[in-house]
């Protein structure tokens, strides 16, 4: 595990990196290195898998969900985050859904913005 995860962050460029067991343990680490806890929302979208919003729950914060973009695009619409967003909103979580990838740069820089 330890070649593996010295490995993983040569190739992309970190001083280091943590191998877990699940994409739900990584989401929780994740969250809880940002210091996301009980009174902060977290933005995810509301078509995915139960993980996504346990993991906001599991540092005690509260996942808000955002609906998709389109039957068409079913990715987390922009323009519903916006209007979801509150001041007590400190993260997103972007999933990539059946073969779409979210704009990074756009979600970058509402993140920024916010």
């Amino acid at each position: 595990v330890r070649l593996f995860e010295d490995s993983f962050a040569r190739m992309h460029g970190a001083d280091d990196c943590v191998a877990v067991s699940s994409c739900t343990a990584a989401l929780h680490l994740i969250l809880h290195a940002l210091g996301i806890g009980p009174g902060d929302e977290v933005l995810v979208p509301s078509l995915t898998f139960v993980a996504t919003a346990n993991s906001v729950l599991y540092v005690g914060a509260t996942p808000v969900f955002v609906d998709i973009e389109s039957a068409d695009l079913p990715l987390m619409s922009l323009a519903e985050a916006e209007a979801r967003c509150t001041p007590r909103t400190k993260a997103i979580i972007l999933v990539h859904f059946a073969g779409y990838l979210a704009n990074r740069e756009q979600w970058q820089r509402f993140a920024r913005s916010r």
